[in-house]
């Protein structure tokens, strides 16, 4: 396994971990996103700074952010239904269900990120350098609603 997919998937771990913690702690609002078929996972790692950010967007439009500097709690939103649509569009038009799980470079990509995807059960890793076009739409949308959810 490789040393960007040991650390999406202990993101990952961590993030369900805090999210999980919080369950049962406050009101609806609270509550971790809805899963089911239009769930979304996004977690991206890497560059030179060391970003690790996991962004949930449930079925319902509620979403989870979860950055790799935080100390506080996951930030919790609504993603329009409009936008959360556009994305789920965009990994449809990219035959996401079609891409294989893990598709690594021979030679890493220096200070590069790397993305992981769940969507209709499916995940995909991907190097930066060796991301398909196809995904480009659907991370660009998705790196929009974490930018914008950041801080």
């Amino acid at each position: 396994m490789g040393r960007w997919k040991s650390f999406a998937i202990s993101l990952m771990l961590v993030a369900a971990a805090r999210t999980t913690a919080l369950v049962g702690c406050g009101d609806e609002e609270d509550a971790p996103p809805a899963g089911g078929d239009a769930a979304i996972e996004y977690v991206r790692t890497g560059d030179l700074a060391g970003v690790g950010e996991r962004l949930e967007i449930g079925a319902d439009g509620r979403a989870t952010l979860l950055t790799g500097g935080d100390a506080g709690p996951p930030r919790r939103f609504n993603v329009p239904a409009q936008q959360a649509e556009g994305v789920r569009q965009a990994l449809d038009d990219a035959d996401f269900a079609g891409l294989p799980t893990d598709e690594e470079r021979s030679i890493p990509e220096p200070d590069g990120f790397n993305y992981a995807i769940r969507y209709r059960g499916h995940l995909v890793h991907r190097e930066q350098a060796g991301l398909d076009p196809r995904l480009g739409r659907a991370i660009r949308l998705l790196d929009g609603i974490v930018a914008a959810h950041r801080s």
